[in-house]
């Protein structure tokens, strides 16, 4: 229903670029001539006056599609970007804490264990994660739940990061997905 790609050149110029259909409503379904493919992505728009997420003009409506670009003095250093319905910004901030304050290699950062949250609230973990995070966190959170790291809300992190004059990429293993740079 998600999919994402990330893109940067030598210089810098980038693209982090998030598409979702949402839900299946009308995916299959192409606009005649146009290329256009019909989704239900607005559903979660509203008209009722006073909602948050009331489509009006100037209007910015929480959303769940996070497609980021980080700088750093300037330049832009990293294209990043995830799917994974209402987990994308825990994804993103859970990777980026980890590239940007504890200094950990993009790789590393998006392959390590991740917790989210579930749809009725509870706290998920993946089964990955160290047994004494997830003992640690049962004891204070009675719902939490352990998952496949395939669950669709740990995400499947692309990145690409332009470090000392070179660009590195990686791609996440919880997904089909690839990554390169020359």
């Amino acid at each position: 229903d998600t999919s994402n790609l990330v893109i940067m050149d030598e210089s810098g110029n980038c693209v982090s670029l998030v598409q979702s259909v949402s839900a299946p409503f009308a995916s299959g379904i192409v606009v005649p001539g146009t290329g256009i493919l019909l989704n239900n992505r607005m559903r979660g728009f509203y008209t009722k006056e006073g909602s948050i997420n009331c489509v009006a003009p100037g209007r910015r409506p929480k959303h769940t599609l996070v497609p980021v670009l980080v700088t750093r003095y300037g330049q832009t250093m990293m294209a990043i970007g995830t799917p994974g319905a209402a987990g994308q910004p825990l994804t993103l901030a859970q990777v980026l804490a980890r590239i940007l304050a504890c200094g950990q290699d993009t790789a590393t950062a998006i392959h390590a264990p991740r917790w989210s949250v579930g749809l009725s609230g509870q706290i998920i973990v993946e089964r990955a994660a160290p047994a004494s995070i997830i003992n640690a966190l049962s004891a204070q959170e009675t719902g939490l739940e352990t998952m496949s790291e395939r669950h669709v809300r740990f995400g499947s992190v692309k990145a690409v990061v332009k470090e000392d004059d070179a660009l590195r990429a990686a791609a996440d293993y919880r997904r089909v997905a690839a990554a390169t740079a020359r």
